[in-house]
């Protein structure tokens, strides 16, 4: 979607398309974990997306945030000389598809 921002710079690694759930994005850069996060952090809360919940530990840090019924769950961290950013973006499940409780 356009309001889901991806890191600047960054080399596509992998990419899973899940459908109508949504996808699944690795990407590699040079750049450090903070300003990659600071980044990405800026774009999603100017774009409408409010921070649910981040963690920030040695070397990685991971958030996730919520626009309506659609989400967006990053992980970034440095690992072998280059920064990893993990980005996960789920639709709204379709009625009636949702798991049985």
């Amino acid at each position: 979607p356009a309001d889901v921002p991806l890191p600047t710079g960054a080399v596509l690694r992998s990419a899973r398309d899940l459908g109508s759930k949504g996808l699944n994005l690795v990407f590699e850069t040079g750049e450090p974990v903070s300003a990659v996060a600071g980044h990405l952090r800026s774009r999603l809360e100017s774009g409408g997306w409010a921070l649910l919940s981040e963690v920030v530990v040695e070397s990685a840090e991971f958030s996730s945030y919520r626009k309506e019924a659609r989400s967006v769950a990053l992980g970034i961290s440095r690992t072998g000389g280059v920064t990893v950013v993990g980005l996960a973006y789920r639709h709204p499940e379709p009625a009636g598809e949702g798991a049985a409780g």
